[in-house]
């Protein structure tokens, strides 16, 4: 069921959604042979339809030896919307684009946007593809030099840095592009956009306007904008029996993506931590020194917190495993807003995830995005 249709007597292209309504009505009211139009698959008699979700495309009025394969009305709905999404953004965009590879092999995008010299495509995938098949046909569109970003509603398909990808989520009239937490997809997350092993979701519309835009991401970049954060929670120390704030984590978080480490990651590279948190703003904060010191029980020294008021050793196992029974009650001490280097990535590595990045001058609180793990805020 193609958008687009060619009239026979001007060899004019024509694209379905791109119809005013009134138009549309008045098109498919003409009987067939005062329309003049053929589809620009494979050339035979084109009739106006609307799907039940009312997006208006061209039917075949015979069918004939066409391999193109029908789509549903949420297909082509969700085609309707990446179209709309790029133009929105400022691309040139076009249906239903056949190409062929040097080597020959044919690629055909549901939506080809293109600036300048990029070519993204969207493909949607409402049918049950093998994972094989995505990847080999993601290699035609690398080969044809175009980038392709895909949606699938069936969950289990790759992700990585080289294949953008989100999860289709339907609730009612409304489709969600969900970006996964972890590589299993729980069968409760199926048809709840707002599950807790969805990292990330949002309005497909507003996922594609992101893409558009070049905020959809993948983990950290060297020279990206973050915010470096401090997990800290309060206890009493064994020795002077005094209240002492003890660091838990060192994160960092850019949109909703948030990495999250044992506060001796840094035991390596304290200046790292010391160049975004000054020591007199540690103590400030109620936090000691941190420092290696001697543990009669381990045998030797570590990188450890201690009180700020005796400097006695507060050990690893009750600051790492105590921040998890504290969790509740635990506060981001401190918050910086970092460009993240080289030497920060080398200590909190890269995750594997692909995020949405709010508007600029916007925030995580943004109502299209739905965020689980909130951006840490300067204070």
């Amino acid at each position: 069921m193609p958008f687009k249709c060619i009239e026979v007597a001007t060899g004019k292209p024509f694209i379905s959604v791109q119809i005013p309504t009134e138009d549309w009505k008045a098109l498919r009211d003409l009987p067939s042979k005062k329309r003049g139009l053929v589809t620009a698959c494979c050339g035979v008699p084109a009739s106006p339809k609307t799907s039940g979700r009312g997006t208006q495309f061209f039917a075949h009025q015979k069918r004939g030896e066409c391999t193109t394969a029908p789509e549903t009305a949420e297909h082509l709905l969700l085609k309707q919307i990446a179209f709309e999404a790029a133009l929105s953004e400022g691309w040139e965009a076009d249906v239903e684009v056949s190409g062929r590879t040097e080597d020959g092999r044919d690629w055909r995008a549901d939506v080809l946007a293109s600036r300048k010299t990029t070519k993204v495509a969207i493909e949607v995938q409402w049918s049950r593809q093998t994972n094989e098949e995505l990847r080999e046909r993601q290699e035609r569109y690398e080969a044809a030099g175009i980038r392709c970003l895909w949606l699938n509603r069936h969950p289990g398909a790759p992700i990585s840095e080289k294949i953008p990808s989100a999860n289709l989520v339907a609730v009612d009239d409304e489709f969600y592009a969900c970006l996964p937490k972890y590589d299993y997809v729980e069968q409760g997350q199926r048809k709840d956009p707002h599950h807790y092993g969805w990292h990330q979701s949002m309005p497909v519309r507003d996922f594609l306007a992101a893409a558009f835009s070049g905020r959809l991401k993948w983990g950290f970049k060297e020279g990206m904008e973050a915010t470096a954060f401090l997990q800290t929670h309060r206890t009493r120390c064994w020795k002077c029996k005094r209240r002492m704030t003890v660091l838990w984590k060192v994160g960092v978080s850019t949109g909703s993506l948030s990495a999250e480490l044992d506060y001796d990651a840094f035991g390596e590279h304290p200046d790292l931590m010391y160049a975004v948190f000054p020591k007199q703003e540690l103590a400030a904060a109620g936090i000691g020194t941190l420092k290696n010191r001697f543990s009669k029980t381990a045998r030797g020294a570590y990188f450890s917190n201690g009180c700020i008021h005796c400097d006695a050793l507060y050990g690893r196992w009750n600051a790492v495993f105590s921040g998890d029974e504290y969790r509740e009650e635990s506060r981001k001490s401190l918050a910086r807003l970092v460009r993240v280097n080289t030497e920060w990535l080398s200590v909190i590595g890269e995750p594997e995830q692909w995020h949405v990045l709010p508007r600029a001058g916007g925030s995580s609180d943004d109502p299209s995005v739905h965020v689980h793990q909130r951006i840490a805020q300067l204070p």
